[in-house]
């Protein structure tokens, strides 16, 4: 079961967003383990970054498709200069 976050902008609409289950565990433990987290995560507590672009394959592939073009570019231009 996701855990609601809700989104500052509105108490409670169709924008809200879903953590994920794992989401109050992880953010404790990167707390435990990490200083700078520690003071991050407090800060930021809606987590409004949480957003989803659709499904886990479509994100995958954009993100795939993204790396390929950029190294095809870097290797075009990349020899130039």
């Amino acid at each position: 079961m996701a855990t609601k976050v809700v989104n500052k902008a509105s108490k409670a609409s169709s924008d809200d967003l879903l953590a994920p289950d794992y989401w109050e565990a992880a953010c404790a433990a990167l707390m435990k383990q990490d200083r700078i987290m520690r003071k991050l995560i407090p800060k930021y507590p809606k987590a409004e970054f949480l957003k989803t672009r659709g499904d886990a394959f479509q994100t995958l592939a954009r993100a795939i498709v993204g790396q390929q073009i950029l190294l095809k570019r870097l290797s075009l231009f990349g020899k130039e200069s």
